[in-house]
C-alpha cells in the first residue's frame, strides 16, 4: 500500500554549461498551494482569480529550488552566489526560462512515474465502505 504523504527528497538537475540545480522531488499540497497563493491578486468566488504577472512561474521555482552550483551561479570574483527568491529575480531570462523548462521536465517525468506505479498495482484505488448516515 502507498503512502499518501511526499516522501521528502532532493535531485540535481543538469543545466547548460555544467550548472546545477538541486530541487525538491515533489512539492507537498502546502507547497503546491503557497506557490500559487502567492501568484493571485484577487479572488472573488465564481470569478477567474487576477493572476500577478510578476510571480508567475518564480514562486513555484521558489517552491522547488534547494540550491544551484556551477560556474554560471558565481560572482564576478568568484564567490558561489546562494540561491534566494532575489538572487533568482537576477537571472537573465534564459537562465530562468532554462531552469523553469528543467523543473517543467522533471515534474512530467514524476509524474509518469507516478503513473506507472498506479499501472503496476492494478490501476484500482480502493475505495473504503461508505459509512451510513447518521439517520439511518
Amino acid at each position: 500500500m502507498r503512502s499518501r504523504f511526499v516522501k521528502p527528497g532532493m535531485v540535481r538537475l543538469a543545466l547548460s554549461e555544467g550548472n546545477y540545480i538541486h530541487i525538491k522531488r515533489q512539492l507537498n499540497v502546502g507547497e503546491e498551494r503557497r506557490a500559487y497563493a502567492r501568484c493571485v491578486k484577487k479572488m472573488v468566488v465564481g470569478e477567474k482569480a487576477e493572476i500577478d504577472p510578476e510571480q508567475v512561474g518564480k514562486t513555484r521555482i521558489g517552491e522547488y529550488i534547494l540550491g544551484w552550483e556551477g560556474p554560471g551561479f558565481v560572482m564576478p570574483d568568484g564567490t558561489p552566489v546562494e540561491f534566494s527568491e532575489a538572487a533568482l529575480m537576477d537571472l537573465d531570462s534564459e537562465t530562468f526560462a532554462e531552469i523553469s523548462n528543467a523543473i517543467d521536465a522533471h515534474e512530467k517525468a514524476e509524474q509518469a512515474l507516478r503513473d506507472a506505479e498506479k499501472n503496476v498495482t492494478g490501476g484500482e484505488i480502493a475505495s473504503g465502505q461508505i459509512s451510513p448516515s447518521v439517520g439511518s
